[in-house]
């Protein structure tokens, strides 16, 4: 066996540390470049201006953008020029899921709450004074999302109980949700690439006597059941 002499251990030793505190450096480096690149793709989806004066009401055309760096999901709502038309927020902190509209100006707008004790999702939706603007519901025999792993059916309710618009499935295109009014009529389109770093929604809403507040949080309410699923088959 070889005999180490003092100064031959005491540089082996500064090797081995300063290997380890290379490869912790270079971790950490890694770790502050995926971080980064959250925020730069943050500051991509982000309006050029989030809180304006005066109220915009959203367009028949826009984006909903997921925020990265929050916590739950959070959503802009702008156009392709980033003009800001509010924004969907998450509460964490409540019975079931729960989002919450702000207009452009940062006033509340409306909010959507899921049931806690259904079988199914359903989600109702009330404007800032808390009336009733109607509900979205699951429709859990239509749908396949829980045998093939197909896309859940949505119906759309009125305040009154009148189903006033429903999806229709695509398996081909899971990531696109269209609902039609009871005339069988287009009124709203929604659309996400299958494979991107955070959910980009490209929606268009065709003028119809379905509140537009019913239809802007179906986006929000997929991608979270989405996320919710995904963590939920990567603990198994």
């Amino acid at each position: 066996m070889k005999i180490q002499r003092y100064e031959e251990f005491v540089n082996e030793e500064i090797s081995k540390k300063g290997l380890v505190g290379g490869m912790l450096a270079g971790t950490l480096a890694l770790g502050g470049l995926a971080t980064g690149g959250a925020y730069m793709r943050d500051k991509s989806s982000a309006p050029t201006e989030e809180v304006s004066q005066m109220k915009k009401e959203i367009p028949n055309s826009f984006m909903i953008n997921e925020k990265l760096l929050t916590i739950g999901k959070d959503f802009w709502i702008t156009n392709e020029s980033r003009e800001n038309f509010g924004k969907i927020e998450q509460r964490v902190v409540s019975f079931g899921k729960k989002f919450e509209l702000f207009d452009n100006t940062g006033k509340l707008d409306a909010t959507a709450q899921e049931e806690v004790l259904s079988l199914y999702s359903i989600v109702h939706v009330k404007d800032a004074s808390g009336q009733d603007i109607g509900r979205i519901e699951q429709e859990v025999l239509e749908s396949l999302g829980n045998i093939l792993e197909g896309q859940n059916i949505y119906s759309v309710y009125d305040a009154n109980n009148n189903l006033i618009g429903k999806s229709k499935s695509d398996m081909i295109i899971k990531n696109n949700v269209e609902i039609y009014d009871n005339n069988d009529k287009l009124v709203a389109r929604f659309h996400k690439p299958a494979i991107q770093f955070s959910d980009r929604w490209k929606c268009e809403i065709i003028p119809s006597n379905i509140d537009n507040r019913l239809l802007v949080f179906i986006p929000a309410y997929i991608s979270s059941a989405s996320g919710s699923n995904s963590s939920d088959k990567s603990k198994k």
